[in-house]
């Protein structure tokens, strides 16, 4: 994400974002950073949204043995799902799947990755992907009552919704060292800038698990509701709620930051003779060397 640079280059990057230019970090900025990431917990992204996947592309696969259709009740038997100009296991299939999402990110973050730390862009790019990461969390919904013969378009949901996700923890993470080097204790009090950055990156992590809490607790929770002569959470449905709940929760707790944030808030200037699309390759590079 940041490169590595030279004291002089960093000494210079913490006086930009901590200047007159920049506005002071308020208790409702700091705070609603806090509750964006108790949102942002990436509970359904690992948990009920591949179900789902394995779900649909069970209903619409096929037994190798038998070339008969799946039996859902039973994923300890062979089901197979057509891919490219073979076929593969579903299991394989989920794992094709993180993979290709994950390579794409490596190649995103690696060309655009310094747009977060540098510049303004942060705000727009972060407000973009957390719309879609809420969208393509609750897009899983249109596909309830589908037989099975639609789980590539699952896939790409998933895929889509694991980039978005991922843009989010990138773009996110390269706002705490902004919001605590403007702290008042830190602008005005001069109190040491690494002690704040250390006490902001902690407790918006600590809050990530608190959300996670949270949603694991209501859902546990909904999951003992009756429905149909037997519990919610045993039913295919619940995993679709599931979705759609978590998409609410990440909204409801994004909204507050993108209100609080201020217009001036940035990241430094480029270093010298940087460019966006090439800081991130030349890092690598000069890490190998």
């Amino acid at each position: 994400m940041t490169s590595n640079v030279d004291k002089s280059q960093l000494s210079e990057e913490e006086n930009v974002t901590r200047n007159d230019e920049q506005p002071l970090t308020s208790r409702a900025e700091l705070w609603s950073y806090y509750l964006y990431y108790n949102g942002n917990n990436g509970y359904t992204i690992y948990s009920y949204m591949p179900v789902i996947l394995q779900y649909l592309a069970y209903r619409g696969g096929f037994n190798p043995e038998t070339n008969g259709p799946c039996d859902i009740q039973d994923a300890l038997k062979p089901c197979n799902v057509h891919w490219l100009s073979s076929s593969v296991p579903v299991s394989s299939m989920l794992l094709y799947v993180q993979a290709i999402a994950f390579s794409i990110q490596l190649l995103l973050f690696t060309t655009f990755g310094s747009l977060a730390d540098y510049g303004r862009w942060n705000r727009y790019i972060l407000f973009t992907a957390t719309v879609i990461s809420c969208l393509f969390q609750a897009l899983p919904i249109v596909l309830i009552n589908d037989d099975g013969s639609h789980w590539p378009l699952m896939m790409a949901v998933m895929i889509i919704g694991l980039i978005a996700y991922g843009t989010t923890l990138v773009f996110y993470a390269a706002v705490f060292p902004i919001l605590s080097d403007n702290l008042p204790a830190v602008r005005e009090k001069g109190e040491d800038p690494e002690k704040w950055r250390n006490h902001v990156s902690t407790i918006s992590t600590t809050w990530s698990n608190v959300g996670f809490v949270i949603v694991s607790g209501i859902l546990a929770g909904v999951s003992f509701v009756q429905y149909n002569g037997g519990d919610l959470g045993d039913a295919p449905m619940y995993n679709f709620i599931g979705t759609v709940f978590c998409a609410g929760f990440l909204a409801l707790n994004a909204i507050p930051y993108f209100i609080t944030m201020p217009k001036g808030r940035k990241g430094p200037p480029l270093p010298p003779n940087s460019h966006y699309l090439t800081l991130g390759w030349t890092s690598i590079f000069e890490a190998l060397k």
